[in-house]
């Protein structure tokens, strides 16, 4: 069994039971100084970034001339940066929606310089030709 000795001057007088044979132990009853522990883990500093929005997904959602059907939604946005034509509907959050079947028409208007998004409801939808019917 080791033999320990009770540390009583070098650490303020209280009862630090330390082995006898500890080389650190003779350097400090020396009074060479004081040894006092550290932490060894360095202390991570703060940011004040790290917080991110979630995506919108805003923007033209039916490009002109495309085929649109009732209750599609033409064009997400903030503000009126693009404006409603004929059978479109805008939203609370003036999302374009259109009213009618048919295909999107983007019109600007030459003194306002405004952006009119239209449904052309008399457009004929393109089909494919040569397209052979299938025999069930």
């Amino acid at each position: 069994m080791a033999r320990r000795r009770i540390a009583e001057g070098v650490f303020g007088g209280g009862n630090v039971v330390l082995p006898a044979c500890s080389a650190w132990w003779e350097r400090a009853s020396e009074g060479l100084g004081t040894f006092v522990r550290n932490a060894m883990k360095k202390a991570g500093g703060s940011t004040r970034n790290g917080r991110d929005s979630n995506p919108k997904y805003l923007g033209i959602k039916k490009s002109a001339g495309s085929w649109i059907a009732p209750g599609n939604i033409i064009v997400r946005q903030r503000g009126t940066k693009f404006h409603p034509g004929e059978h479109v509907l805008i939203g609370k959050d003036h999302t374009l929606m259109a009213l009618e079947s048919g295909k999107v028409r983007f019109d600007r208007d030459k003194v306002t310089k405004r952006v009119f998004i239209s449904v052309d409801v008399h457009a004929q939808r393109k089909t494919k030709k040569n397209l052979i019917p299938i025999a069930n």
